[in-house]
Protein backbone atom coordinates (compact mmCIF):
# COMPACT_ATOMS: atom_id res chain seq x y z
CA UNK A 1 0.00 0.00 0.00
CA UNK A 2 1.24 3.61 -1.06
CA UNK A 3 0.22 6.77 0.56
CA UNK A 4 0.44 10.58 -0.41
CA UNK A 5 0.75 12.73 2.27
CA UNK A 6 -0.08 16.51 1.47
CA UNK A 7 0.22 19.47 3.49
CA UNK A 8 -2.03 22.32 3.02
CA UNK A 9 -2.82 25.86 4.91
CA UNK A 10 -5.30 27.96 5.20
CA UNK A 11 -5.62 31.78 6.36
CA UNK A 12 -5.60 30.54 10.27
CA UNK A 13 -2.45 28.85 9.85
CA UNK A 14 -1.08 31.19 7.85
CA UNK A 15 -2.01 34.24 10.08
CA UNK A 16 -0.23 31.91 13.12
CA UNK A 17 2.75 31.00 10.85
CA UNK A 18 3.53 34.82 10.38
CA UNK A 19 2.50 35.78 14.04
CA UNK A 20 5.68 34.08 15.13
CA UNK A 21 8.81 35.32 15.92
CA UNK A 22 11.11 34.26 13.10
CA UNK A 23 13.44 32.08 15.55
CA UNK A 24 10.08 30.10 16.65
CA UNK A 25 9.49 30.25 13.14
CA UNK A 26 12.58 28.60 11.56
CA UNK A 27 12.37 25.66 15.07
CA UNK A 28 9.74 25.07 13.26
CA UNK A 29 11.01 24.72 9.79
CA UNK A 30 13.81 22.77 11.21
CA UNK A 31 11.47 20.50 12.59
CA UNK A 32 10.04 19.67 9.49
CA UNK A 33 13.22 19.02 7.93
CA UNK A 34 14.55 17.03 10.47
CA UNK A 35 11.43 14.91 10.00
CA UNK A 36 11.69 15.02 6.61
CA UNK A 37 15.61 13.70 6.57
CA UNK A 38 14.77 11.50 9.37
CA UNK A 39 12.70 9.33 6.67
CA UNK A 40 14.04 9.94 3.65
CA UNK A 41 14.43 6.03 3.29
CA UNK A 42 10.68 5.90 3.53
CA UNK A 43 9.79 8.44 1.26
CA UNK A 44 9.80 7.88 -2.93
CA UNK A 45 8.28 9.69 -5.87
CA UNK A 46 7.26 9.07 -9.15
CA UNK A 47 4.54 6.85 -8.79
CA UNK A 48 1.60 7.88 -10.79
CA UNK A 49 -2.08 8.39 -8.22
CA UNK A 50 -4.75 6.10 -8.77
CA UNK A 51 -7.77 7.70 -9.96
CA UNK A 52 -9.79 10.02 -6.98
CA UNK A 53 -12.48 7.71 -6.68
CA UNK A 54 -10.05 5.33 -5.37
CA UNK A 55 -9.00 7.86 -2.71
CA UNK A 56 -9.32 7.89 1.11
CA UNK A 57 -8.91 11.32 2.70
CA UNK A 58 -7.99 11.98 6.96
CA UNK A 59 -8.34 15.72 7.85
CA UNK A 60 -6.76 16.91 11.66
CA UNK A 61 -7.87 20.00 12.92
CA UNK A 62 -6.13 21.50 14.96
CA UNK A 63 -6.98 21.77 18.61
CA UNK A 64 -5.49 23.52 21.52
CA UNK A 65 -4.24 20.01 22.78
CA UNK A 66 -2.89 18.11 19.91
CA UNK A 67 -0.62 21.67 19.75
CA UNK A 68 0.52 21.00 23.09
CA UNK A 69 1.59 17.79 22.51
CA UNK A 70 3.34 18.78 18.95
CA UNK A 71 4.97 21.31 21.32
CA UNK A 72 5.90 18.71 23.96
CA UNK A 73 7.88 16.67 21.74
CA UNK A 74 10.09 19.56 20.94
Amino acid sequence: MKYLLLFVDDEKFTAELEAMAPAEREQAYARVGQWLADHADKISGGGKLQPPHTATTVRLSPSPAMWRTCRRRR
